[in-house]
């Protein structure tokens, strides 16, 4: 059966009583199931979690690991509202619901791309939260390189969740980094020991001490992007933090 139009606002994750882990959603399956069923249009609220430069679905839905690449490849027309932190950060339309939503209107048989309602630019084939602000495009141009790039932190050193012994620059994933201290530098034989446990911090190997102070000085500077704009339902994203520019661009 197909509709021509689907509508709906559908469960975002799963109860607190069957939840595993914070990675239990709902919300991608009921996307797929959308746009299963219209032959027109899918008019969907839905986390923000998506624009995130991660994959949305387990495993490939018409040829797409993530939402935004589905709907760029329709007509979308897509409306977010952010507040200034992640610590505040939620649709003042759900109240009490501690996530950003946003909403789209997708043609399914058209071909014009994704557009923000307010016209974020969406080069990056991702969006980092308060991307209208013409200081935040700024920041973010100077540090953040575009997906197809290989000139960044993420395809330079190798990194996990795992706290290999190795020497290493550890970022908490959880917890702003608003003093320098919360970007370690761990030597092969420490251990991280600073809460909330090991394994909510990303991990980058590093070769040595100096490639391992260039690391640290870089996300120290890059602050605001890894406390804001690469936050998304609170969590630090690593493939947003992956994109940063490396060797570091010169300061301006």
């Amino acid at each position: 059966m197909k509709f021509d139009v689907v509508v709906g606002n559908p469960p975002f994750n799963k109860s607190k009583e069957t939840q595993t882990d914070h990675s239990d959603k709902l919300w991608p399956v009921f996307t797929q199931l959308a746009f299963e069923l219209s032959r027109s249009h899918v008019c969907w609220i839905i986390p923000s979690a998506w624009f995130a430069p991660t994959r949305t679905f387990k495993r490939k839905f018409r040829g797409y690991c993530r939402l935004w690449d589905l709907l760029d490849d329709m007509t979308t027309v897509v409306e977010a509202k952010y507040a200034s932190s992640y610590a505040d950060d939620r649709y003042s339309a759900f109240d009490d619901v501690g996530t950003t939503a946003a909403w789209f209107v997708a043609d399914v048989n058209g071909t014009d791309g994704l557009r923000f309602t307010d016209d974020r630019p969406t080069h990056l084939g991702f969006l980092p939260h308060n991307m209208e602000k013409p200081d935040v495009r700024e920041l973010v141009e100077r540090y953040l390189t575009g997906r197809e790039d290989t000139n960044n932190v993420g395809s330079t050193f190798k990194h996990d969740q795992k706290d290999r012994p190795h020497l290493r620059v550890a970022l908490p994933m959880s917890r702003l980094v608003n003093v320098p201290e919360r970007v370690q530098i761990l030597q092969a034989h420490e251990a991280n020991e600073m809460p909330p446990k090991p394994g909510l911090f990303f991990y980058y190997y590093v070769n040595t001490q100096e490639e391992a102070e260039l690391l640290k000085d870089m996300l120290w500077k890059a602050r605001s992007i890894i406390n804001t704009h690469a936050r998304y339902c609170g969590w630090l994203n690593k493939a947003s933090v992956n994109l940063l520019a490396w060797p570091p661009r010169e300061e301006e």
